[in-house]
């Protein structure tokens, strides 16, 4: 026997670790009052003693449980929380194997297993009826037999059911198929934020501030959203996953449970991954709330911007990495702290110092936007003039300052018409939309005054405004979910500028126009425009994230449970 494994089972009271069941009934007892002793421990010396005994114990009982390997006799008539007697259940076939080729309900063709977790298997699939790729989650066949196991996984499928955010992944159907219980959600491209970790630490720097704070915002986001049905009780990096196109999706609800629904929850059940459980989750797993979520949201953010897990004598994340802003690091701290009582009272506390961030930057994020659109503007008004004066055959002396003048304003009311309106105060959506009427009806009017060559101004504006506007609104009501951004801008850019030719057209008819240069005229510059609006939401927010996936993970990786 090695003298680690030793020290190990002496910190276990035990002699040896060949019965798993004696392992874990060691390991709970001494887990327990650890735990109190976290709880109730008054000075932060006292605190850290019993973190570093505490992580020694856990780090001791994972060491001698990976290292016995002989499997633990099984009681066949014992009643354990995966075997309970109750009311007959539908005919079961565990035998069935199900791999590549394998179909579901007629409908959903399996094409490789894609993860492997505690209570099923996740593979990549097809749904034949929406000629789509999905995942499936199947219940493992060895816990076929367990109303228990069935009631919990089903619980899961119906929970992620009624989870509907950007945030979490989408669960779209649950059901039976030969005796298999299963149900089937969005595959998703990227990795876990475990394995983004891992490629950080092997690269040897630090995660940054700003990437940190993309991961921390939208994972908050989807917390605030399932705090109103369940707590998570498992947050851990492996239940993170990171899109490849930015998006940070929550995942594996399989052992949260419903506030208002106990019956799969059971006392002295300690549900959750160690580390990152809360010390209340230790003592009593029937009673935490919401804020055994904020606790391991905490470790993860202290995991992640300094490399390591707070366990032990644990450092104040701002003396390891003194680049973090103090409001940031006191709040990591804040949201870890052992007594529930002194964490945050409630998540749009903890959201808001997120937001105070993103507020303090605002002065550089003005003088920012002048200048994007300052650029967008006249890049947009010079092409605009180029492709009116071809559609023309001639050259005016105000075609290229007009253009400029009126890409410039365009941009301008583009860059701070989404803040007005995602402003919590409703007047300032007032002013976005009069500024808006505003502006159209003094370019139409400048044009119109100025030289009848000018009405081509109409033809810009048309295709800029109908651009940005409906690829804000397509992903404010959450139309397609935000997705082709890119395709709803040329549609929208195309559509609006149809409409100012159709405009130009009732106004000028004695200029002979080629209109295929002027349908360039505004969908081209419209597009210039409009990539105001699609940064915003697709660079501003995910750039530093979506980048480092590209660079650390291979977008084959699939999602695992």
């Amino acid at each position: 026997m090695t003298s680690h494994m030793q020290n190990a089972l002496k910190l276990l009271g035990l002699d040896n670790g060949d019965n798993p069941a004696t392992l874990w009934k060691h390991y709970k007892v001494r887990l327990v009052v650890l735990q109190n002793a976290l709880v109730n421990a008054k000075t932060e010396e006292e605190q850290q003693i019993a973190q570093t005994r505490l992580a020694r114990l856990v780090a001791a009982y994972q060491f001698v449980r990976k290292s016995n390997t002989t499997p633990p006799p099984v009681d066949r008539q014992a009643v354990t929380l995966f075997r309970v007697e109750t009311e007959a259940a539908a005919p079961l076939d565990p035998s069935t194997v199900l791999g590549a080729g394998s179909v579901l309900q007629g409908r959903y063709e399996i094409q490789a297993e894609i993860g492997d977790g505690g209570m099923g298997c996740v593979f990549a699939a097809r749904d034949r009826l929406k000629d789509e790729d999905i995942a499936i989650k199947v219940l493992r066949s060895e816990l076929l037999s367990s109303a228990a196991a069935r009631d919990r996984f089903l619980t899961e499928a119906k929970l992620s059911c009624r989870l509907s955010h950007p945030n979490i992944v989408r669960v779209f159907d649950v059901g039976i198929a030969n005796g298999r219980y299963f149900f089937t959600m969005e595959r998703l491209n990227g990795t876990s934020l475990r394995n983004r970790m891992h490629a950080q630490q092997a690269s040897g720097k630090n995660f940054s501030i700003d990437e940190a704070m993309v991961i921390a915002e939208q994972l908050l986001e989807a917390l605030d959203h399932a705090h109103n049905h369940i707590v998570h009780r498992d947050l851990k990096p492996e239940n993170i996953w990171l899109d490849e196109t930015g998006a940070v999706k929550l995942m594996d609800f399989g052992i949260a449970r419903a506030i208002m629904q106990d019956k799969v929850t059971r006392t002295g059940i300690s549900m959750g991954t160690a580390y990152y459980m809360a010390p209340e989750q230790h003592l009593d797993a029937k009673g935490v709330d919401w804020r055994a979520d904020q606790y391991a949201f905490g470790v993860i953010m202290y995991e992640m911007l300094t490399g390591r897990v707070p366990m032990g004598a644990v450092q104040p994340i701002e003396k390891i990495r003194r680049d973090i802003p103090k409001p940031l690091a006191r709040a990591i701290m804040k949201a870890m702290a052992p007594r529930r009582e002194t964490r945050f009272v409630t998540m749009r506390e903890l959201k808001s110092v997120f937001a105070l961030r993103r507020e303090a930057d605002v002065p550089g994020a003005f003088f920012t936007a002048i200048g994007r659109a300052l650029v967008l503007g006249t890049s947009a008004g010079t092409v605009f003039a180029y492709f009116d004066c071809l559609s023309l055959a001639r050259i005016h002396e105000w075609m290229y300052p007009s253009g400029v003048a009126v890409g410039i304003g365009t941009a301008l009311l583009v860059e701070f018409g989404e803040t007005l309106f995602r402003s919590r105060f409703r007047w300032h959506s007032i002013v976005a939309i009069v500024t808006g009427i505003l502006w159209i009806a003094a370019v139409l009017m400048v044009a119109q005054k100025l030289s009848p060559l000018s009405n081509g101004l109409v033809i810009m504006l048309c295709g800029s405004i109908w651009a940005s506007g409906m690829d804000y609104v397509t992903r404010r009501f959450r139309i397609g979910e935000g997705n082709h951004r890119w395709g709803v801008a040329m549609v929208t850019a195309t559509l609006g500028t149809l409409l100012g030719m159709t405009l130009l057209f009732e106004t000028d008819m004695t200029t002979a126009r080629n209109y295929w240069f002027s349908a360039l005229s505004g969908v081209l510059p419209a597009l210039i425009i409009a990539s105001a609006s699609l940064r915003r939401r697709m660079w501003r927010k995910r750039d530093s994230l979506a980048l480092s996936l590209r660079r650390y993970a291979p977008v084959s990786e699939r999602e695992t449970t």
